[in-house]
């Protein structure tokens, strides 16, 4: 894959990516312990969140807000399918990320409503 690292590699440790065509899916160490996870979005190189040292980051990759309440719904519905495809391929079974969920450790700015769940 041109242009993609798919190694580093220092005198203390290895990273090795892990892509699926143009998307990255997780580092890993020397040893195949995984090390983070992506979840991508829409477009190439849009990562929309990452799972990394127990804790999940969101990244770029959301489109822009807009004032039609229709095209809030298709991001937001968006948003959400992006969200359960990232839990059912990584966290699931994962004990931590269910407590996480289950705990007070939400942001504030979810107005502790926020959930995951399928329709």
């Amino acid at each position: 894959m041109l242009g993609r690292r798919i190694q580093k590699v220092t005198p203390t440790e290895t990273t090795i990516c892990v892509y699926d065509g143009a998307n990255i899916l997780e580092e890993t160490d020397a040893s195949g312990a995984v090390v983070a996870r992506y979840a991508q979005g829409l477009g190439i190189d849009e990562p929309l969140a990452m799972l990394r040292g127990g804790e999940l980051e969101m990244l770029r990759g959301l489109p822009p807000p807009a004032a039609d309440p229709s095209a809030q719904e298709a991001i937001f519905a968006w948003v959400r399918v992006a969200c359960i495809a990232f839990w059912d391929v990584y966290l699931k079974d994962d004990a931590k990320a269910r407590s996480y969920l289950a705990s007070d450790s939400l942001p504030e700015f979810s107005r502790r409503k926020a959930s995951l769940q399928r329709k």
